[in-house]
């Protein structure tokens, strides 16, 4: 019996996440399209593997809220080889049902958000500079 094994050069991977102190939630699209969600630990190396398994040959590009975490993981996706960008949270396109909803209880929406403001030119990335933070327009 072959194995089939699937190619995804020219193709992009977009992963929002949803960070936590004890795991992180996924969400995957490929190209524009939803993929999944994933329930994962809370270490950059884990999505990388599991990003060049699954969707071997892609380039990969993912966001996350700024905020407690800082930018530890965007450092260690950026020497993973993972395009990261540090969101600002009120930029982050959404619902007026989701933030009546977002206070009570996460929503798995919340982090197909980020990927949908990031494609959509609208998200803004937290840059550091020197000892402040900036913002920027996602490119």
């Amino acid at each position: 019996m072959t194995k089939v094994t699937a190619r995804f050069e020219n193709q992009k991977v977009y992963v929002g996440l949803d960070v936590h102190k004890r795991s992180w939630n996924a969400a995957i699209y490929l190209n524009d399209q939803f993929i999944r969600n994933i329930h994962q630990p809370p270490q950059p190396q884990a999505l990388h593997h599991y990003l060049t398994h699954t969707y071997p040959g892609a380039r990969y590009s993912c966001a996350y809220e700024c905020g407690k975490f800082g930018y530890w993981i965007q450092r260690e996706f950026d020497q993973l080889g993972i395009e990261c960008l540090v969101v600002n949270p009120a930029d982050i396109p959404s619902t007026h049902r989701m933030k009546c909803i977002k206070q009570t209880v996460v929503m798995p929406g919340d982090r197909r958000s980020v990927k949908q403001g990031s494609t959509a030119w609208s998200v803004h990335s937290v840059r550091r500079t020197g000892s402040r933070s900036t913002f920027g327009t996602a490119a």
